[in-house]
């Protein structure tokens, strides 16, 4: 894409320049997509739909990325069907049903992986890489959030445990761990944060002279890259990044992407991408042996009493049947605690990320809560306490946009 696609802002120094580097660690781009993202306002998801994620500027580029979608996703966007199956640098790993939360409270796992998403890449995600036990994992790999997760030997009965069974800074300088016969694949925030923080201010501001102190974003994600190309040749950095994000964090959608490829691009950058699947075999072989397993802290879902209310509620509720199944699933994902959260917080503080548009304008770029999340997994909670269809429920739904109108149009093709 040319200069002129992104305004007359002159070029950097660091983008004037095409020095050749020698290629030593990796990036792995960990793409999860999630179509009930809780902070995802509904204008902008017709625009992300429009664009297919950006999904065709990596394959333009040829900048691999391996991506999870849920089963949900699928049958909300028949589309994606589609994508799957087109040639490219994507790849596709496996993911539950939905984002649901009951796992952790009940017997709800095994409908959730009957009817999730098989991808051909072995590496299973589950929703906000939460760590289940090992018998619920249906891939030799899965992902975990090192950051956000602590090793211990068990579940509820942390509180008989003697003190030396939990591992206060529990993960080896490794980016992988084995337990109880499956892999975990490390992502290291410690690693990855720096690229992750350079990118998200990229895409707020990612043309030349619009940040308020002058600072050129894009040089600055590209340092970044180079950083990590430069360090041991036996680092792979999984870094993961929401599909969704351009169209939440940013006023500027696929063309983040497009600008940043170019520009790795110009500097003979692209190679510091690889896909995932090329380093599975590596990953495996070098993974440290631990007796625990990982377990993900869950604050952000189970912070407030609602939460915790409607959590309690879900699990109460039996089902009987494949639909009965199928919308239990949507009622429970983890997507409207996370929308709960935001709203009670709004109530508060409302959140504006300074940014600017595709003019080049200042603009504020709103991180808030979607309610039509919200109403359709009551709905589906709804559905199935009040013994009536999904799609019904759905249709009360007061001026639906665009996402309720997917939603209804999917339960009344799969006859929810």
């Amino acid at each position: 894409m040319s200069q002129a696609n992104f305004g007359t802002l002159k070029q950097s120094k660091c983008r004037a320049s095409c020095r050749r580097l020698l290629v030593m660690a990796k990036i792995c781009l960990i793409l999860p997509g999630n179509t009930l993202h809780a902070n995802h306002l509904t204008e902008r998801m017709e625009e992300m739909d429009r664009e297919r994620y950006g999904l065709q500027v990596f394959r333009k580029f040829g900048i691999p990325g391996t991506v999870f979608f849920q089963g949900l996703d699928l049958m909300v966007k028949p589309w994606l069907k589609d994508e799957v199956k087109i040639p490219g640098s994507i790849e596709w790993g496996q993911a539950p049903f939905s984002h649901t939360l009951i796992p952790l409270v009940g017997d709800g796992w095994r409908p959730e992986m009957k009817y999730g998403f098989k991808g051909p890449v072995p590496v299973t995600f589950f929703s906000e890489f939460y760590s289940p036990k090992p018998e619920q994992i249906p891939t030799p790999f899965t992902l975990v959030l090192a950051g956000n997760s602590i090793l211990y030997s068990a579940g509820a009965e942390l509180s008989v445990l003697n003190p030396g069974d939990v591992m206060a800074d529990p993960f080896p300088k490794s980016n992988s761990i084995k337990y109880q016969g499956k892999v975990g694949l490390m992502l290291r925030d410690e690693c990855f944060g720096g690229f992750l923080k350079a990118f998200f201010l990229f895409q707020r501001y990612p043309l030349l002279g619009t940040h308020p102190e002058g600072r050129d974003c894009l040089a600055e994600l590209i340092e970044e890259v180079r950083k990590i190309a430069s360090m041991s040749e036996d680092e792979v950095i999984l870094c993961p990044i929401d599909l969704e994000a351009p169209w939440i964090g940013s006023c500027f959608g696929a063309l983040v992407w497009e600008i940043f490829f170019e520009e790795l691009q110009r500097q003979n950058l692209k190679s510091v991408f690889i896909p995932l699947s090329a380093e599975l075999d590596r990953l495996a072989e070098t993974a440290v042996q631990t007796d625990s397993r990982p377990h993900r802290e869950l604050t952000k879902w189970t912070h407030w009493e609602s939460q915790i209310n409607l959590l309690t509620e879900l699990n109460a509720i039996k089902t009987g049947d494949k639909r009965q199944d199928l919308v239990k699933m949507i009622a429970t994902g983890s997507d409207i605690f996370a929308a709960f959260d935001l709203k009670l917080r709004e109530a508060r503080k409302k959140i504006l990320l300074p940014g600017c548009d595709k003019r080049g304008n200042r603009s504020e770029i709103p991180i808030s809560f979607n309610q039509e999340v919200i109403d359709i997994q009551l709905a589906a909670k709804w559905s199935l306490q009040r013994s009536v269809r999904f799609q019904d429920e759905l249709v009360r739904i007061k001026n639906p946009g665009y996402l309720a109108r997917l939603f209804i149009e999917m339960a009344r093709t799969h006859k929810l």
